[in-house]
């Protein structure tokens, strides 16, 4: 009876994601045609939302690619190698075609297209073995590491000029600066500080005060290809598979056991509240079966 259960759940699944490739005009899909390889440029040092790691690409992005890649039959080659600013001008250049996760700027929309919505939104913290910050006119005479080409950099340059901005290569750098005081803060969001410290067992840096609460992020095609930027407005705003993921990151309201709840009520006469914070009771092959595909990995630990 459980399997029968099973069976029908994952064949309603399969019936809602079907046939994506129905909800795209012929234009869309004569561009699919004609552009069946995509260049995408891969960050490599922004975990756990793009990065590489031991010469593979990875990453929250990396997961929704490959959705839209089941989903259009385009397919992806990513670029990587470069830093962030290097692949913004490539981008800007042409030289790539799509940048999967980025902030919107002013400069970056007269060089890209950005998609109409955002898939996904963080929160910046700032960062500090100091405690004594409260806000950033705190930070005044103080110094703040910032990656190159990251936006926070243009937002201290314009709204705190009184802060001295050190720029780095990637967020590691910046942590190793501010544990090691030779700066006084640094700008970043809680799942790659998390992410960073726990891999490379750094314990003494936690979040100070939050510095925006809403930092929105897009895919973003070059400025030639609008029809790509339909395609991935196509897949953002229909594909539930993607909403479920988008959800899952944004709001922490479903979690790895809700995922897991229609299992749960077909072999349990008081499964437990969606709130329960373990998968512990997650059969193996319920998880394999319906969590494991649905989750990001790097936010709920399932690999």
């Amino acid at each position: 009876e459980v399997y029968k259960y099973l069976l029908l759940l994952l064949l309603l699944c399969n019936t809602l994601f079907a046939n994506i490739l129905t909800n795209l005009t012929n234009e869309e899909k004569e561009f699919i045609k004609n552009n069946p390889l995509i260049n995408v440029g891969a960050e490599t040092d922004w975990p756990p939302f793009d990065y590489v790691e031991n010469g593979k690409y990875k990453g929250i992005a990396k997961d929704y690619l490959e959705i839209i890649e089941k989903k259009t039959g385009l397919k992806f080659n990513y670029i990587y190698g470069y830093k962030w600013t290097q692949l913004l001008q490539m981008a800007f250049d042409k030289e790539i075609d799509l940048l999967p996760i980025l902030s919107k700027t002013t400069n970056r929309e007269k060089n890209l297209i950005f998609t109409s919505n955002s898939y996904m939104i963080i929160r910046d913290y700032l960062y500090s073995t100091n405690k004594t910050f409260e806000t950033l006119n705190d930070l005044n005479g103080k110094s703040i590491v910032i990656e190159k080409g990251y936006v926070n950099e243009d937002f201290i340059k314009d709204n705190y000029p009184k802060i001295k901005i050190i720029t780095v290569n990637n967020t590691l750098e910046a942590i190793d600066l501010v544990i090691t005081k030779k700066a006084d803060a640094l700008i970043s969001n809680t799942p790659q500080i998390e992410y960073l410290t726990k891999k490379n067992n750094i314990s003494t840096l936690s979040p100070t005060f939050v510095i925006n609460t809403a930092n929105n992020l897009y895919m973003a095609v070059r400025n030639d290809y609008p029809i790509l930027k339909n395609i991935l407005d196509n897949l953002i705003s229909n594909s539930i598979e993607i909403k479920i993921r988008i959800k899952i990151i944004t709001t922490n309201v479903i979690s790895p056991i809700d995922l897991c709840r229609p299992y749960l009520i077909a072999i349990s006469p008081s499964p437990p509240a969606p709130t329960e914070p373990t998968i512990a009771i997650c059969p193996t092959n319920a998880i394999n079966e319906i969590v494991r595909p649905l989750i990001i990995p790097g936010i709920f630990s399932l690999r």
